[in-house]
């Protein structure tokens, strides 16, 4: 696709860029020796189970069992072992598995920056494609200052590659290409279900028969994935396995007795997992979640309590929207903001704990939101800005800053997917620099 040449202000728009990821790769170096990628290790111990045969979920380390086998961030005394993702995304890290883990650390770091970088490369040409100003392309790469993005280096998270294949699905959808972004959104349904909740709005409002296709041809490739590689009970271990977690989180699940010494240093690495563990909760305490909110609380552990909420919240976002626009009067940048909300406030409701790295998926929504809306100065304008940079700096007067930012950002996408594409709130902007916003 031929993109439109830069600006005179382009070069600005490059140097900003550049201080932003010189800032971020600083801190990664910085920060390395005191990382505990404590969720890569769980991921990679993980896939490696899943190839070995044994449960990812319920898997627990005895003494003489392989090293490569242990998770040392792992709760011993719990029923369930720390893995929380499906075995799709586990066959993925599969091909890790041989990979000494020291290598992996810094090899994962690397492919996280990566991702970040094709997601802004992918933001940029849908910027081009929608024919929106080039200076919305900061907003959403602020967020390699954010403190969310830390975080999720310093764990080896893999939230930043759920956001680059929602941004491609995005592109290819935004080229008419249906039938690839249906392969992608199936993609990411089963590395991650809660992400049906992101599409369904798409699929229904804007049903193209070529997106069903596309879906089709990934499930046919998922299925030959599993009939050789992924064995189905794991599917069966994932869903008990949340169960479990939904209840051993408010501690409605006794514990189990421990009977293993773990090793210091499994693989020949150090895992001070204690003193790691304490310098990731002063870097990054966890964020909004009604297990935040209502912690230890059998409340939380009935079945239909979270559910019953999470549809009252559902039923009051379909008032709103509906009071401003209805949703098949949405175009695409609209109907994917409102999945996203539908999809962001779920995980709000999942019987588990959210920290600072989920903040990262938020890549998608701003890229969406610069490319598809123009963004004039206004209070919509400055209510997204001032959720953004609540997750950048800690404002020691605001308490829980980074729920109160990410709640704000959630508002401003809530307003700007209910309206008409070229309004604004100014018609004549206050500079030439805001008029590009």
């Amino acid at each position: 696709m031929p993109l439109k040449r830069y600006s005179d202000t382009a070069p600005v728009i490059w140097i900003v860029l550049c201080i932003l990821l010189i800032y971020s790769v600083f801190n990664a170096v910085r920060h390395y020796d005191h990382s505990p990628y404590n969720d890569l290790r769980n991921r990679v111990v993980g896939a490696r189970l899943m190839a070995a045969g044994q449960s990812p979920y319920f898997y627990k380390w005895q003494n003489g069992d392989p090293e490569t086998w242990l998770d040392p961030f792992e709760k011993q005394n719990q029923v369930v072992n720390g893995n929380t993702v499906t075995p799709v995304t586990l066959f993925l890290f599969s091909g890790l598995n041989p990979v000494h883990f020291s290598n992996t650390q810094w090899l994962w770091v690397v492919v996280s920056f990566a991702f970040f970088l094709m997601s802004l490369e992918l933001i940029r040409r849908l910027i081009f494609q929608y024919k929106k100003p080039e200076h919305g392309f900061l907003i959403p790469a602020l967020l390699l200052a954010a403190a969310g993005w830390k975080m999720h280096l310093y764990s080896g998270q893999i939230y930043i590659v759920y956001s680059f294949l929602l941004l491609l699905f995005f592109y290819e959808y935004a080229l008419k290409k249906f039938y690839a972004a249906g392969f992608i959104a199936l993609l990411l349904v089963a590395m991650r279900p809660p992400f049906l909740l992101l599409f369904l709005p798409l699929f229904v409002v804007k049903f193209q028969r070529s997106m069903l296709w596309g879906s089709l041809m990934a499930l046919i490739m998922l299925a030959l994935v599993h009939f050789f590689w992924i064995p189905i009970h794991n599917w069966t271990d994932y869903f008990n396995s949340m169960r479990i977690h939904a209840l051993e989180i408010p501690g409605q699940i006794p514990e189990i007795p421990v009977n293993t010494v773990v090793p210091a240093n499994p693989e020949g690495i150090g895992f001070d997992h204690i003193a790691q563990e304490k310098y990731l909760a002063a870097l990054s305490p966890d964020i909004l979640s009604v297990q935040k909110v209502l912690p230890k609380s059998g409340f939380c552990a009935q079945t239909f309590v979270l559910p019953f909420l999470l549809l009252l919240v559902y039923l009051l976002l379909f008032a709103v929207t509906a009071k401003r626009k209805p949703l098949k009067q949405m175009d695409v940048t609209g109907l994917l903001l409102f999945g996203f909300a539908l999809y962001i406030l779920s995980e709000y409701f999942l019987p588990a704990p959210r920290f600072t790295y989920n903040v990262v998926q938020w890549l998608f929504p701003l890229g969406v939101l610069v490319s598809g809306r123009r963004l004039y100065p206004g209070w919509r304008l400055y209510l997204l800005l001032t959720g953004l940079l609540l997750n950048i700096i800690k404002l020691p007067f605001i308490p829980d800053s980074y729920s109160v930012g990410e709640l704000l950002m959630l508002a401003a996408i809530v307003v700007y997917m209910a309206e008409p594409e070229k309004t604004g709130e100014n018609k004549r902007p206050v500079s030439k620099f805001a008029s590009t916003l």
